[in-house]
């Protein structure tokens, strides 16, 4: 996602996760030293006449294609200072936003291994107080994207975007955090959701396909735990 919201020339390789190739693997090993590790995307390649550079884990990549790219002109430029800030203050000020709300829109895994209707009110429970954090942070944040077609988009937002965008497609309403941003009236919240799902760069690299399976095994999960409740 950071390589397509800086427009950079790169090519995309899928893994099969169930039966990773050998070159993939070996990558990895030199990506991340610790024995015994098991390969996992994403995993960034950079070859050049200088050096030769292998990385993991998503949030080093993003930091690494932000902090390396080249500025344009005029809009693009805009866009990249704001994307990763050459301010240190500015650049701290996203970093936390990650670490005290990056893990808010993960929630949609834990919905995923409900057994009864408590555990899904629990987490409906959970999800809604998660989401009020989210929102008080970006009221109290003027570094964040206002809509899809604001230049504000940040590393940040880069770093969050696939699990808000797989949050917001696999829960089903009213557990979504888009409806629950219109029930307790999260205005920020929900200008901020529809701003990044919206996103060129979040639009290009979604994973329809695989939310769309989740979606519809979580909907036939959650249907079988109501006829259960019923009986």
């Amino acid at each position: 996602m950071a390589l397509e919201e800086i427009g950079a020339d790169y090519t995309m390789v899928d893994i099969d996760k169930t039966n990773k190739p050998e070159w993939f693997e070996e990558l990895y090993q030199r990506a991340n030293p610790l024995p015994g590790v098991r390969p996992k995307v994403p995993l960034l390649h950079v070859t050049n006449p200088e050096q030769e550079i292998v990385l993991c884990e998503s949030t080093v990549i993003a930091e690494y294609v932000a902090t390396m790219a080249t500025s344009g002109a005029g809009h693009q430029e805009e866009k990249q200072a704001h994307f990763w800030p050459t301010n240190p203050s500015e650049r701290a000020k996203l970093r936390l936003f990650v670490e005290l709300c990056g893990s808010s829109f993960g929630s949609y895994l834990a919905f995923r291994r409900v057994q009864d209707m408590q555990q899904v009110e629990t987490q409906y429970t959970i999800l809604m107080q998660k989401m009020k954090e989210v929102d008080a942070f970006l009221v109290a944040s003027a570094t964040s994207v206002s809509d899809a077609s604001d230049t504000r988009f940040t590393l940040a937002e880069a770093h969050v975007a696939p699990f808000v965008q797989r949050c917001c497609g696999i829960l089903p309403p009213p557990y979504d955090p888009i409806s629950i941003a219109n029930q307790l009236q999260l205005v920020r919240l929900q200008s901020w959701i529809q701003g990044i799902l919206q996103r060129d760069s979040v639009v290009a690299t979604a994973p329809l396909e695989e939310i769309k399976d989740k979606r519809e095994k979580l909907i036939k999960r959650l249907a079988r735990i109501r006829d259960r409740q019923q009986e």
